[in-house]
């Protein structure tokens, strides 16, 4: 258990690298129930509508999007049931970003429906890393057209729409 702990951390470490100046600053619509468009700022397609919840005050925010895999082998198909978390993003005493943590216990949270939607309501203002909860343990997701870290910024009253966003992952 041990050794698959200090992998992941390695992993996670890994993948964090450089995560500073990596800020990905999605689609921001205020109050609008639905968003469509052929592309959001990462590049990424939405070919249907995705629930995009509006703020419940101009104290906290919202963040939607729709994950889905596209491979080879099974082409494009949505990641349903996995959930997704805003990870905290961690800074060094120099106040440089580096890391995100991830409590699964305090961390907004939201389940992928079975197109792959989901949407974290609520969410206090703040940056936060988009993180994939999989059997093998959780990931910080990329931006799919730039692979930099997918940095979310939330504002109060704003609603963040992240698109579609594709990933070449074989799970569930």
């Amino acid at each position: 258990m041990r050794r698959i702990s200090l992998f992941l951390l390695c992993a996670l470490l890994f993948v964090l690298t450089g995560c500073a100046d990596q800020v990905a600053v999605p689609n921001t619509a205020s109050q609008s129930s639905t968003a469509t468009s052929n592309t959001d700022t990462q590049g990424a397609a939405s070919t249907q509508d995705i629930p995009n919840p509006t703020p419940s005050s101009d104290k906290v925010g919202t963040v939607s999007g729709r994950v889905v895999s596209v491979t080879e082998k099974h082409g494009r198909k949505p990641i349903t049931g996995f959930s997704v978390y805003l990870g905290n993003i961690l800074k060094s005493e120099k106040g440089v970003e580096g890391l995100v943590e991830l409590d699964k216990g305090s961390a907004p949270s939201a389940k992928l429906d079975a197109q792959g939607n989901f949407a974290f309501t609520d969410v206090p203002p703040g940056r936060y890393g988009l993180m994939l909860d999989t059997p093998q343990g959780a990931i910080l997701l990329n931006t799919p057209a730039t692979g930099k870290s997918m940095i979310v910024e939330v504002q109060g009253g704003k609603s963040v729409n992240l698109g579609e966003l594709q990933y070449p992952l074989d799970i569930g």
